[in-house]
This record gives C-alpha cells, sequence and structure tokens, in this order.
C-alpha cells in the first residue's frame, strides 16, 4: 500500500502575515507625513477665502453706502486695510499688480467703486498662493 503523498498546507503562516503588516505600517508611516502638507494647504485655501469674502463685504459697503472704498496693503506684510478693519492675509506679499501695473512703494492702495466695480488687483503671496481681485469678483488659487 503506497504512502498517502502530502501536500504543502495552503494559506498564509503567521510569520508571513506579521511581515505584510509591517510593510504596509512603514509605507503608512512614509506616506502620512506627505498628507499634511494638503492640511497646510487647505488652511491656506480657508484663509484666502475669508479674504475673498472679506473683499466681497468691502463691496457690499462701497454699494450700500455710495462711497468708493479704499482698501490698503503693505508689500511684504500680512496686512490688509479698509476703513478701521484690519485682516491678516495667509502670507506676506511678495509682489502685486494694480490694474496691470506694479504699484511703487512699501504699500499700495485700491478701489472699490459705489457702483461696485473694482480696481483690477493681483496679489502673489509667499506661500505661493494668488488673490485676483478683478472688476466684479474675486477669484483665489494656491499655485501662482
Amino acid at each position: 500500500m503506497p504512502s498517502p503523498v502530502r501536500r504543502a498546507p495552503s494559506g498564509m503562516t503567521l510569520i508571513e502575515i506579521l511581515v505584510v503588516m509591517a510593510i504596509v505600517a512603514v509605507a503608512w508611516g512614509l506616506v502620512l507625513p506627505r498628507l499634511d502638507i494638503g492640511a497646510a494647504g487647505d488652511e491656506t485655501t480657508q484663509r484666502l477665502s475669508a479674504l475673498s469674502t472679506a473683499l466681497d463685504a468691502v463691496r457690499e459697503e462701497a454699494l450700500r453706502t455710495g462711497r468708493t472704498q479704499a482698501v490698503t496693503i503693505a508689500i511684504g506684510e500680512k496686512m490688509l486695510v479698509w476703513d478701521t478693519t484690519e485682516m491678516e492675509l495667509p502670507a506676506a506679499v511678495s509682489r502685486a499688480k494694480v490694474n496691470g501695473e506694479n504699484p511703487g512703494g512699501l504699500a499700495f492702495a485700491f478701489n472699490i467703486y459705489p457702483s461696485g466695480v473694482s480696481d483690477e488687483v493681483r496679489l502673489v503671496l509667499r506661500d505661493g498662493s494668488a488673490l485676483r481681485l478683478d472688476a466684479l469678483g474675486n477669484t483665489f488659487d494656491t499655485n501662482s
């Protein structure tokens, strides 16, 4: 009588499962820090969105009062000033254009008129994000 043929057991051993789990843990450890960079980008987007909302409020004030509203920004600073309101920008302004021209000096102003139309402004911040205020609205992007 021939002896029965032993087959190798099918499936994975405990050691093989532990090795796979260790490889997955190392991969997650390498990937997770990179995901935090996206969270910082989300914070910048939220701040730019808040700035856009503030500029919309300035536009609404110009429409409501029938007066031109002046907004001042300092190059190299993180502050926008309108009337008695100060708003912190997500990062310092590295360069700007107002109506297609580079403003001279360390600070510049732009206007939002009683009709709701504004000067065209492009702000590029040191973190690479940009805000563009065109004649009728605000747009922003995080890749300038």
